[in-house]
């Protein structure tokens, strides 16, 4: 395959397919999605690219959504809101009945609680410390008197 720019995606891929073909090599769909994507780039200038349907394919890179106010009109929101800033935007109609509600529980819901002051968790983390020592001490009388009377028993 010589080295070409392509501004057009469709021809790419034709070319691509045939170059596979010629080599006598099957190239799975996503194998060639695979190589489609890490040859190309997103270029402003190039032509749209289109399904077999001849709609036109979201850049996923680009994909975003917006939370619009419940009580507005979508196509009123999206001319005011996002058209003049993303001109060649459009709205995906399969999604465009995917209707729901956003409820901060955090910010309607929850109450500060003031941290304990920085002697309290000191002494506390004190007072555990003291714990653990007593705990290990205990622990290390018993295996050591277990072990006398084992020597005990064997001499």
């Amino acid at each position: 395959m010589p080295t070409k720019t392509y501004i057009d995606h469709d021809n790419f891929s034709t070319e691509l397919k045939n170059v596979f073909s010629k080599a006598d090599y099957k190239i799975t769909a996503s194998q060639l999605k695979t190589i489609e994507n890490s040859l190309s780039e997103r270029d402003e200038d190039a032509i749209p690219q289109k399904d077999s349907k001849g709609n036109l394919v979201a850049d996923s890179d680009l994909r975003d959504n917006e939370n619009i106010p419940l009580k507005d009109d979508i196509d009123k929101y999206f001319a005011k809101e996002v058209t003049p800033y993303v001109p060649d935007a459009w709205i995906d109609e399969s999604t465009r009945d995917k209707i729901g509600y956003e409820i901060p529980f955090t910010r309607h819901f929850y109450v500060y609680k003031p941290l304990r002051p920085l002697e309290e968790i000191d002494k506390e983390l004190k007072e555990n410390q003291k714990e653990i020592v007593k705990l290990q001490n205990e622990v290390m009388d018993e295996w050591n008197t277990k072990d006398i009377q084992k020597s005990r028993i064997q001499v």
